[in-house]
C-alpha cells in the first residue's frame, strides 16, 4: 500500500529550482519524485488544496536547511 515505482536515468541532466518548504502542509521524505504545488511565492507543498493550487514540479530532495529542489513540470 502507497508503494510507487520509479525509472530514474541516471544519464539525465535534470534542472531544478531550490524553494521554500510549505510549513503547514511540509514537503517530506515521503515526498521525493512525487508532485508539489505551490501554496505561495517560491514555496511548495505536497497537498494541492483542493485541485486550486498549480502544479509546481517534481521534487528531486530536501535539503537539511529546509529548501526543496524541485524539477519544474506541467500537467499534460
Amino acid at each position: 500500500a502507497g508503494d510507487k515505482t520509479f525509472f530514474v536515468d541516471t544519464g539525465r541532466e535534470v534542472f531544478c529550482w531550490l524553494t521554500k518548504n510549505d510549513g503547514t502542509a511540509p514537503v517530506e521524505a515521503a515526498n521525493v519524485f512525487g508532485k508539489v504545488y505551490w501554496s505561495a511565492a517560491n514555496t511548495v507543498s505536497p497537498d494541492d488544496d483542493g485541485g486550486t493550487r498549480t502544479l509546481a514540479g517534481r521534487v528531486w530532495l530536501s535539503e537539511d536547511d529546509g529548501k526543496i529542489a524541485v524539477e519544474p513540470l506541467r500537467e499534460v
